[in-house]
């Protein structure tokens, strides 16, 4: 009986070290994402840095990797690109855990007209803006609208999007080009109105 108490207490116990490991290891990662994106990955505009607590884990799993592969340019910096495969599941997973944060709407424009344009994304993206793995689209929803805004029109001009490879990019980039930028426009005003709605 001692025995299988002891056998268990070590066991926990050596679980317990593991799992303080990999945080300090997960922490120590994102130490070269925190100085633009924040501590708690709450972004910030004057760094360019968008909100990264609003995303899934596999969703940002796989902009760490098209970063490190080339299929979006202007990546974050070189401590980015030495990421080791094997540490970007932990790394992007450690920062979905993080709370979300709350944003305010900045941009004005045509809250009716962003209705019109959002239903053309709500297949894919949800009635709110929450994403759809199975289809992956990420969350809208909390996330700055300057960013929104900026990358929207990013997949308009052909900036991002372009790779050959950046399969997902390449259907953003078609769906942007159907507006004109003042209906992107009111389509992110849309969207940060849905994110106000969905938290009553």
């Amino acid at each position: 009986m001692k025995a299988s108490i002891l056998i268990a207490v070590f066991f926990l116990t050596s679980m317990n070290v593991a799992i303080a490991e990999n945080l300090k290891t997960n922490k120590r990662l994102y130490q070269s994402c925190a100085g633009c994106h924040g501590v708690n990955g709450e972004g910030n505009e004057s760094l360019n840095a968008p909100a990264l607590s609003i995303f899934s884990t596999w969703y940002l799993e796989r902009q760490i990797r098209n970063f490190n592969q080339g299929l979006r340019e202007n990546h974050p910096g070189d401590d980015l690109l030495s990421i080791s495969d094997e540490d970007i599941q932990p790394l992007a997973h450690y920062i979905a855990e993080k709370t979300a944060v709350s944003t305010k709407p900045t941009i004005l424009g045509n809250i009716e007209r962003g209705e019109f344009v959002y239903q053309h994304c709500l297949s894919c993206h949800g009635e709110f803006a929450e994403g759809d793995e199975d289809v992956s689209t990420p969350r809208l929803s909390g996330q700055y609208d300057w960013y929104l805004l900026q990358e929207l029109i990013k997949f308009k001009r052909g900036f991002r999007g372009k790779h050959p490879d950046d399969l997902y990019g390449a259907q953003m980039m078609e769906a942007a080009m159907m507006f004109d930028e003042d209906m992107l426009r009111d389509a992110v005003v849309y969207i940060s109105a849905l994110e106000i709605e969905s938290d009553d």
